[in-house]
This record gives C-alpha cells, structure tokens and sequence, in this order.
C-alpha cells in the first residue's frame, strides 16, 4: 500500500470527528498537543512511528483506513459495497468461502440500516480478514501434510539424508 499523505490529513480529520474527539481530546490520548493535531490535519506535518501508533489506537483505525488511497469521508456505501463484493466474489470462487456461508453472512451481518459509511468499511474489512484467515489455515495444512510427506520419505530411509535425498523426494511429490 503506498502512503498517501494528502489521504492521511483528510481521513485523520474524518476518523477523528466519527469518534467525537475534539483535537484537544485526541492529542491527549496520543500525547501531542493540540496544535499537532491540527498540524497533521492540515498536512503540514506528519506524525513519527510512536505518534502514528498512538493515532491508529485512539482512532480504532487500521492503517489502511488513516493512509488509504481513497478519501473515506466520499466514499458511499454503494462503493464500500461493490469493494466487499469483489473481494468476495474472489474468495467464492476461490472456494475459500462457501457461497452459502457468504449469503448466510451477508444476511446476517450487512445490516445497512443506521450503519455509518466508517462502520460499514470496518464490516467490509473484517469478513475480508476473516476470509483471508480461513485461507490462510487451508495453505499451513497444506504445507504442514506436504512437509510431514516429506519428513516421512527421508526418514524411511536408513542411510543418511543428503542434500540430494531432499532434491529426490521434493520431485517425487510434483510427478
């Protein structure tokens, strides 16, 4: 993700605002002062490591959400939408999500009524996450039944495993 800076003053003011600080509030709980926050809101400064770690905290807000590349105060629900629904689709066909399970979900959870646009991408990006977790484990079974084959193969062998027995029962699993 590039940073976009011009993003960051613009969502930093939105996100601030959502949860109803004041920049006297939001300096206090990130241990800057007013003016910083005002400062950073205006783009003419930006916060060090530390300060950033104590924003995206205060804000409840992930780094996409502070730098993201599109300016969340314009971003419709319709938007936020159509990017869940990508993501999704992906992960359907992908079978990492059952396309049941996806309806049951949406049925659910994407209750639109008096949701706000910044509660609405935080629902887009947790079933996102959560899909992304899901895929995650089917690879590391994956991976750990591969290298536990392999285990397998090198230790049935009695004489000792060489750089070359590896390369061997690496090739057997492709064939």
């Amino acid at each position: 993700m590039a940073l976009n800076f011009k993003n960051f003053s613009q969502n930093l003011k939105f996100l601030r605002k959502e949860k109803g600080y004041t920049q006297t509030k939001l300096g206090e709980l990130t241990g800057v002062s007013k003016q910083t926050i005002i400062s950073y809101e205006k783009g003419t400064t930006i916060p060090n490591g530390n300060i950033l770690e104590a924003l995206l905290s205060a804000l409840e807000a992930t780094p996409e959400e502070l730098f993201g590349t599109a300016n969340l105060r314009f971003a419709s629900e319709k938007e936020l939408l159509e990017l869940y629904k990508k993501r999704a689709d992906f992960n359907v066909k992908a079978g990492v999500l059952d396309e049941d399970e996806f309806r049951r979900l949406i049925d659910e959870e994407l209750d639109l009524e008096g949701r706000g646009t910044l509660e609405l991408f935080k629902l887009i990006n947790y079933f996102y996450d959560m899909q992304i977790k899901e895929a995650s484990k089917t690879l590391n079974y994956d991976l750990e039944s591969y290298l536990d084959d392999i285990y397998f193969d090198l230790s049935v062998s009695e004489k000792d495993v060489t750089l070359e027995d590896i390369k061997k029962a690496n090739l057997k699993k492709f064939e």
